[in-house]
């Protein structure tokens, strides 16, 4: 996510066919180097966007039938939003418990619970399911793929809290709990709700294939130090080995970003906004 202040979640899945492909080439008596090349980037915006955002957010409500924040500034609509969101599919899955009583300091306390009741109906099916998003998502996705004729509604209705879990992580509190957010968290906070919410209807479906930055954007790239995958492999060591370079590339990743990050830190802040939904919020 090219909002986000952290390294991604596919980086496991990078060392392993990494790993793979030196097993593979060592099986062959072929002595190869096997890298993984990190990169990280962030897009910002060049001015403000929050006529754009607004226009955004009037959409969403609009197609889903939501109430409308008009009267509110962008942070308001935003956080009135995320809220009503909340409400709008905990009601069309049915998910037990009832939703506690939302409002702002309490939003991220709901969306918990909201994912704790997902992912209690996704164990009882599937058995216990692992923390990382991807990983979640693959053993559901493999399950569901040998059931979709003998259980249909069951496959749908799966899918469905498969793609609201993906979209309540994505919002998650250690990105967006925060007094401060800015005009590119926004963006993509609703590019992410449009492309998993809004999926019929040509517009919506062409914004979904081909979407639209909400303004003139700049990109920020750096490229770490590449990962030497055939200078740690072992046919021996390979679990602890495998675990030992995914935190080193994680190390080597997070550190370049942090250092883009403070780069354009200047820039960005001059455009971010209070952020209602912020746990500390009028305490």
């Amino acid at each position: 996510s090219w909002q986000a202040d952290r390294v991604g979640p596919l980086l496991p899945g990078i060392v392993e066919m990494a790993w793979e492909t030196c097993r593979r080439t060592r099986e062959a008596g072929v002595e190869k180097p096997i890298f993984v090349a990190p990169i990280v980037w962030k897009l910002r915006f060049r001015g403000a966007v929050h006529e754009t955002l607004r226009r955004e957010m009037a959409h969403i409500e609009r197609r889903l039938d939501l109430q409308s924040g008009s009267r509110l500034t962008v942070e308001e609509r935003l956080a009135v939003l995320q809220q009503n969101l909340l409400r709008r599919q905990w009601d069309r899955l049915e998910l037990s418990p009832t939703p506690p009583e939302l409002d702002g300091v309490r939003y991220f306390t709901a969306q918990r619970t909201a994912v704790d009741a997902i992912l209690r109906e996704l164990d009882r099916r599937y058995g216990p399911l692992e923390a990382d998003l991807a990983r979640i998502q693959h053993a559901v996705r493999r399950s569901l793929r040998t059931q979709s004729d003998a259980d249909p509604l069951t496959v749908k209705r799966d899918r469905a809290l498969l793609a609201e879990l993906s979209r309540l992580m994505g919002f998650a509190p250690e990105l967006y709990d925060r007094p401060a957010l800015t005009q590119e968290q926004i963006a993509e906070t609703l590019k992410r709700t449009r492309g998993m919410l809004l999926t019929r209807g040509r517009r919506d479906g062409m914004h979904n294939l081909i979407p639209i930055a909400a303004g003139p954007r700049d990109a920020f790239v750096r490229v770490p130090e590449p990962l030497a995958i055939h200078e740690a492999y072992s046919e021996e060591g390979g679990e602890e080995h495998r675990s030992a370079l995914l935190r080193e590339l994680r190390e080597r990743m997070q550190r370049s970003l942090d250092g883009l990050l403070e780069a354009i830190r200047p820039a960005v802040t001059r455009h971010a906004r209070q952020n209602p939904l912020h746990t500390g919020a009028g305490r």
